[in-house]
């Protein structure tokens, strides 16, 4: 995973909201400033483009209720989610002992399967369950609504806007969490588990985020892989999950590049520094489908050289009666997780078909590609020293605060600074430095990229950055 920074300090990688708005004003026209959520929530992954879709405000809370000491439901407004939902609610279960404690919890984000609803987990009585009967860790658990929303912001056959589930999920929910609740408001205290589509939405927000959970939890999730989608989407005979997977991504004919931005079979790299535990059974008419579709997630996650356990259980079915067995036996597991120090994530590998997104505190923005436009970008080993980028046309960074304040760097791309501007910065209060690489032709404005476009003429460039 490369070697040690040897400009930065060691830390825990938090959420720091205020970085995305503190560093844009240092970069004349860099287009990287997002909405910042009032409760002071993570930039987004996707583009802002200045489009008239709802933005992540804070949370406005319309009900709360108390359904036990431990058990409590919010009631939320949201345009964000609006339709499908007028309104979404959240439920969220505290240790024993919550209440008269002054101790600080790390959170696990548990997603219900689809479609269903924030009470799944809580009223599901097969097997151990309910939640409550038998989760007895010092973990807070919350449990989102999310319909079939497939944890993304939809593409909506190009018209994009509501649900924005990913940004409501990332920006406006974990926020929220750790306003209101004594949680850890540190990658090192959160996790994301679910059941089915739950567990693709853990898979896709931990593929897609990688700075904010520590560990990824797929249970009888069924990510579709590419080909298999096509065959389905050609024949006609689907049904809801793939409607809702049409409506989140798109064709998948016509798709391509936006399905495998979407999916962590195809951007497992991202996962290196997570712990990924994949749990599948093979009984029934749906669970084989996960178990084969596990299989293939299996052996990428090899292939990337990420931590993961494959939890197979032929007798197995598709159902909470097996999920609630699961959370149940995982839950030392959690607590390991989360006992462990911070990652360093120096030497890390990015994917990201987004025009503008900020993973591990480097800020990354393709000022010609816009949200109709899905490609891929590369980062590769990337440290305070220097990186790989492969892409297309100008792209902006902002980087970590490793450097010195107003301490002077040179930067380079393949050894030359003709393709860098400026070749010399100076490192911001913060000590950021902000610049642009030009890597190839610019990419091609238009909705349905395919896969030879999207990657075949991109160029692969090596950044270096040296002190003065």
């Amino acid at each position: 995973m490369g070697g040690q920074n040897p400009h930065a300090v060691s830390r825990d990688y938090r959420i720091d909201r205020r970085r995305f708005m503190a560093t844009a004003s240092t970069v004349a026209g860099l287009g990287l400033v997002g909405s910042v959520s009032a409760r002071s929530g993570p930039p987004s992954a996707g583009a802002k483009d200045g489009n008239d879709d709802p933005e992540a405000q804070s949370l406005d809370v319309v009900d709360e209720e108390w359904l036990s000491d431990r058990l409590v439901e919010y009631t939320f407004d949201n345009p964000l989610v609006d339709p499908p939902l007028d309104q979404t609610n959240t439920r969220v279960f505290v240790p024993s002992g919550y209440h008269e404690s002054e101790e600080t919890y790390p959170t696990l984000y548990l997603f219900h399967g689809g479609p269903g609803s924030a009470a799944d987990w809580t009223t599901d009585d097969s097997g151990p369950g309910p939640l409550q009967n038998y989760f007895d860790a010092d973990i807070v658990v919350v449990m989102p609504d999310g319909t079939d929303g497939w944890h993304s912001d939809w593409y909506n056959d190009g018209a994009f806007g509501p649900p924005k589930w990913e940004t409501y999920h990332v920006e406006q929910l974990i926020p929220f969490i750790e306003n209101e609740f004594r949680v850890r408001s540190t990658r090192q205290g959160r996790i994301a588990a679910g059941f089915s589509m739950g567990g693709v939405g853990s898979l896709t927000l931990g593929a897609r985020h990688p700075d904010l959970y520590a560990g990824v939890y797929a249970l009888s999730g069924t990510p579709y892989l590419l080909d298999y989608a096509k065959e389905v989407v050609e024949s006609g005979d689907w049904g809801p999950g793939m409607e809702g997977r049409l409506g989140a991504w798109g064709d998948p004919r016509e798709q391509e590049t936006r399905w495998k931005g979407h999916n962590a079979q195809y951007i497992t790299e991202n996962l290196q520094n997570t712990r990924v535990h994949i749990a599948v059974g093979n009984d029934g008419p749906i669970e084989p489908r996960a178990y084969e579709f596990g299989v293939e997630l299996v052996e990428r996650l090899d292939a990337a050289n990420v931590e993961h356990d494959f939890y197979v259980n032929h007798d197995r079915g598709h159902s909470y009666e097996w999920t609630h067995q699961d959370i149940k036996r995982l839950q030392d597991d959690f607590l390991d997780v989360f006992q462990r120090d911070p990652v360093d994530p120096s030497g890390f590998n990015y994917r990201s078909i987004e025009p503008c997104f900020d993973v591990w505190d480097w800020q990354v923005n393709r000022p010609a590609l816009t949200r109709e436009t899905a490609e891929f970008l590369d980062l590769e080993n990337v440290t305070a020293d220097r990186f790989t980028v492969t892409g297309r046309g100008k792209i902006e960074f902002v980087t970590p605060g490793f450097y010195e304040p107003q301490g002077r760097f040179a930067i380079t791309a393949d050894g030359k600074t003709s393709s860098v501007n400026p070749g010399v910065v100076t490192a911001d209060d913060e000590g950021r430095l902000s610049f642009t690489v030009k890597a190839g032709p610019p990419g091609r404005p238009n909705g349905g990229v395919p896969e030879e476009s999207a990657v075949g003429d991109r160029k692969k460039v090596e950044i270096s950055i040296m002190r003065r």
